[in-house]
């Protein structure tokens, strides 16, 4: 049920689902307020789309494992365990396609949007799993293209950007492994480069940097070294070859340290990447660090964490946890293990300190969300108290929260922050509340 304010005034509209539908996830179709809903059904999934006005109807023709919205309010449904289903925007089904009856029987393992309203199916064969098939679909019920990869999929890891398609295969080499990436043609499904990752780095992750460089961040199975990969789009030339901190054959690398999480810094490339000390902690010495790292691989800035010092025969080390930039700046949320306290700070581009602040006693940060440079918006869960959202903004040069989203033991199933407000999904047993909260 979805209810309460929406804009300035009402409700535009407010469904009542059927009895026993239980949403787990929702979206909105391209360029639209239609909205498509997945909800689990007594075992089962059923698929619910609600038209701007509040009109909808359902699609229960079997097990929806995703649902994905296309050009003019159309609908691609993946059926369990192979079956995509095109559904027109008035409900009525346009074609099927059972990719259990071809001549190698395969299930679907994802699909998501892809260019100008198309779909990019990826298939696992039924009784071979090392049969891969990326598949280009239209809403008209055409297969445009296929690519077989050669291989399983790393972690079943694909990443799209406009009409950027890129995916790994892991290639066993006797007692070794390497990760080999390919990218693909979005028009013709054709091979555009490959790229062949050093001997024994797993994927840990993978994404796009401003520029449109593909990043790749993995870790070697027997060093525990760390390594982030920059590729450049056109043809697979890793981009991250300046010393001290960065090689061509091993990406950036920064000596002494694991890499644990990156974020876009600057459109030009720029990212900033979170490290830690793998080994034991030493007092004077700090533990984690947050790098600026340049397009070429070059440390044009570094914000290390406050040294490790002994109070009471017990060593207090802050770490950093977790990072998030926009607009050029950084948060990042730092916690000391031995305190339970976490506090968040905010860094400039040149990762120079703008403010700390602590966070209440027992709140464990989970995660930071930053739409703009002087927002962040901090999900945090306490063993006393459940979940929270605090909306932390930039006041008179200080980090601030005029206020946090909260209810007791209530869990946090979803949130989306705009510059105007906070709208938040609580979960609280069998309750479930979409409300939204303005900032001011």
């Amino acid at each position: 049920k979805s209810s309460g304010a929406a804009g300035s005034g009402g409700a535009v509209w407010d469904l009542n689902l059927r009895i026993g539908y239980q949403p787990v996830e929702a979206f909105f179709y391209p360029g639209s307020n239609a909205v498509g809903v997945r909800c689990d059904l007594r075992g089962g999934s059923v698929f619910v789309h609600v038209d701007p006005d509040g009109r909808s109807w359902d699609y229960d023709g079997g097990v929806v494992r995703k649902a994905v919205g296309g050009p003019g309010l159309f609908t691609y449904v993946y059926v369990d365990p192979g079956i995509l289903v095109g559904i027109a925007r008035d409900g009525m089904v346009d074609f099927v396609h059972d990719f259990s009856t071809e001549m190698i029987p395969q299930r679907i393992n994802s699909i998501r949007a892809v260019g100008n309203g198309d779909l990019l199916v990826h298939t696992i064969g039924a009784d071979d799993p090392q049969l891969n098939v990326m598949r280009l679909w239209n809403a008209n019920g055409q297969e445009q293209w296929n690519y077989a990869s050669g291989g399983a999929i790393t972690q079943n890891t694909i990443d799209t950007q406009e009409n950027t398609i890129v995916f790994g295969v892991t290639d066993v080499q006797g007692g070794d492994q390497a990760e080999v990436l390919t990218r693909i043609d979005f028009a013709t499904g054709n091979m555009v480069w490959e790229w062949t990752a050093p001997l024994d780095v797993n994927l840990q992750s993978s994404s796009f940097r401003g520029d449109g460089a593909y990043l790749w961040r993995g870790i070697n199975l027997h060093t525990a070294q760390s390594h982030v990969m920059a590729l450049r789009i056109d043809d697979g030339h890793q981009l991250y070859r300046q010393a001290p901190a960065a090689t061509p054959a091993g990406g950036f690398s920064p000596p002494g340290y694991d890499l644990i999480e990156t974020a876009n810094l600057l459109p030009q490339g720029d990212i900033v990447a979170a490290a830690r000390r793998p080994n034991a902690v030493i007092e004077g010495q700090s533990t984690t660090a947050i790098y600026r790292v340049a397009v070429d691989g070059r440390v044009t800035g570094v914000y290390n964490s406050a040294p490790a010092v002994t109070r009471g025969g017990e060593i207090i080390a802050p770490g950093v946890q977790t990072i998030a930039s926009a607009q050029g700046m950084v948060g990042a949320a730092i916690h000391t293990g031995a305190t339970g306290q976490s506090e968040l700070l905010l860094l400039n581009t040149a990762l120079e300190l703008q403010w700390q602040m602590p966070m209440p006693d027992g709140a464990q940060v989970n995660q930071l969300y930053m739409a703009t440079g002087d927002r962040i918006d901090v999900t945090t869960t306490s063993a006393d108290e459940g979940d929270s959202i605090f909306p932390v903004t930039t006041v008179d040069g200080a980090g601030s929260y005029p206020w946090r989203v909260h209810r007791p033991q209530a869990e946090l199933g979803a949130f989306v922050g705009t510059e105007g407000a906070l709208y938040v999904m609580l979960n609280d047993g069998n309750r479930v509340d979409v409300i939204r909260i303005p900032r001011e």
